[in-house]
């Protein structure tokens, strides 16, 4: 015994990178708008390190979906975090018609809050439209001596991933090139973030230009370099590579940063600054960071998914996540994080794509939509102003003034019901407020109407559209927001502790990736979840 002392006190600092009884650090990557099938379309693009790494060394769910509809940023983070849909956790689109406000507002705007780290109304946010405690929110109940990080481009990307209980969130400000919080989280910038801010690192990125990352035969796959129904978002009068900057003015190109693939380099330079300073992993108890790229959505909503902009911006992305793989390797160790990787949605092809393949498509006008419903119910029952809104494919009618004129309720939303069916060509289900109301969402996709319907805020009458049909009609790009396939469809992978190298074809839901962190932590689910638990937890 006393010859084997020493070589087992040679391994004691070493312990802390061998794999424990917790993970020293959890990851949540969320790639906006990411279709499942960009991991095998561009997979000649990618190297060893980053998506391959994932797939070959991770949990592969190659069959996950969304199960409510619409599919936009804000649900589709707040579902990923709380394990559930918007039915229960209230996020039913990134902006919507707040009846007891009477007009339209944004997820996470909050003027009780003041912004940290620059001047204007950039910070003033909140997660208080969250009506279910997160994951990361579960984490710090169960780990009080744990921290929470949230970062990304997008404000609401940040905001609801880092629930009420994060320590730090932050979000980056097109107007002035700084990674922002709010009052709600912290009261003044640390000096890391300061120091990060000062570098003026997004004018550094747009002095160059995008150009692509692999040669040019590679890209042949999309449908080519210049189409007219791509964006211009650089006033260079073409869209085509390179991509240059030269018409902006700097301030512009603070904000336009946010469509190239810069961002996502700006956002994990950011990240591997605030794991270094905040001594992430390190400490006795495990810390949590939640990380979402944005820019994969203002590149996706610019030039459409067949575009080379795209597969440029996701071989890219490869190599952002290798350097993220390589510095939780180096922060904490291998086998010492649980990483998750999945989207917020997917996406649409660009109308401009489906005319030119003589694939159906189509847009209703939202406004003559409104216009035209509104006249027809005043008529009907002589009072005008029962239609108060039409957004996200919902009618809103005004319940107080129809139970003041003493209108029958049901009558009015059966009456809008076959209004839509009569006048909306492109309208598939539609379905009334009496009939969704005490139905419980579920799991699967069943009811994909009913797991995005809130009670007390949506609408009441909700009609979904036939594939490729659209509120509005696109100037340019592509969109998503609907229940098909080609916007439910997203990667969800895990990788790190405790997770088995396997891939697996049965379907699942995004639903479930807080259900398996959870478990996989041993720690409760989030009180809204209706997930289930995706990987067999080797401790039970």
């Amino acid at each position: 015994m006393i010859r084997l002392l020493p070589f087992f006190l040679f391994l004691l600092p070493f312990a802390g990178f061998a794999q424990s009884g917790k993970p020293k650090l959890i990851v949540g990557v969320v790639v906006d708008q990411m279709r499942y099938d960009y991991l095998s379309r561009f997979s000649a693009g990618f190297g060893k390190e980053g998506f391959n790494r994932l797939l070959t060394g991770g949990t592969t769910f190659t069959q996950a979906h969304f199960n409510y509809v619409p599919t936009y940023t804000a649900p589709g983070h707040a579902t990923v975090y709380t394990g559930t849909t918007p039915h229960y956790h209230g996020i039913i689109s990134n902006d919507w018609y707040e009846g007891t406000e009477e007009k339209e507002i944004y997820v996470v705007d909050d003027d009780r809050f003041e912004t940290v780290g620059a001047s204007g109304s950039a910070g003033k946010s909140s997660p208080h439209r969250l009506k279910s405690p997160t994951i990361t929110d579960q984490f710090r109940i169960d780990n009080p001596n744990s921290r929470v990080f949230s970062v990304s481009i997008k404000d609401r990307a940040a905001v609801l991933p880092g629930g009420f209980m994060a320590n730090g969130v932050w979000w980056y400000d097109g107007k002035s090139g700084n990674f922002v919080t709010s009052t709600f989280y912290r009261k003044d910038q640390p000096s890391w973030a300061e120091s990060f801010n000062r570098n003026q690192h997004p004018l550094a990125y747009m002095k160059t230009q995008w150009d692509l990352k692999s040669p040019r035969d590679l890209y042949r796959i999309q449908s080519g370099d210049e189409k007219e129904y791509e964006g211009d978002p650089f006033r260079e009068n073409d869209r085509s590579f390179p991509h240059v900057f030269s018409a902006l003015t700097d301030s512009e190109k603070l904000d336009r940063i946010k469509v190239t693939p810069f961002a996502s380099d700006l956002l994990v330079k950011f990240a591997e600054t605030l794991m270094q300073a905040e001594d992430l992993g390190r400490k006795k108890d495990p810390d949590f960071l939640a990380i979402s790229f944005s820019a994969p959505d203002y590149i996706g909503h610019t030039y459409g998914p067949n575009s080379w902009e795209v597969m440029d911006t996701y071989l890219r992305l490869d190599d952002q996540i290798a350097r993220l793989l390589t510095a939780l390797d180096r922060q904490v160790g291998k086998g010492n994080y649980l990483l998750f990787l999945t989207a917020d949605h997917a996406v649409g092809e660009a109308h401009g794509f489906l005319e030119e393949n003589r694939i159906p498509h189509g847009f209703y006008s939202r406004k003559e939509l409104t216009d035209s419903l509104s006249a027809f119910i005043g008529d009907r029952y002589k009072t005008p102003g029962l239609v108060l809104n039409v957004s996200n494919n919902q009618v809103f009618l005004n319940r107080d003034l129809i139970t003041a004129k003493g209108i029958n309720e049901r009558d009015v939303q059966n009456t809008v019901r076959d209004w839509i069916r009569l006048h909306v060509e492109s309208a598939g289900e539609i379905i009334t407020r009496f009939e969704l109301d005490g139905l419980q969402a579920r799991r699967d996709m069943e009811s994909m109407i009913l797991n995005g319907w809130d009670p007390a805020r949506s609408g009441d009458v909700a009609f979904l559209l036939r594939p490729h049909y659209l509120e509005g009609k696109l100037p340019s790009g592509a969109t998503h927001g609907s229940p098909f396939r080609y916007d439910t469809h997203v990667p969800v992978l895990f990788y790190g502790w405790h997770v088995p190298a396997v891939r697996r074809n049965e379907p699942v839901y995004v639903v479930d990736v807080a259900a398996t962190v959870a478990d996989l932590l041993q720690i409760q689910m989030p009180p809204a979840c209706i997930g289930v638990p995706l990987i067999n937890n080797p401790k039970q």
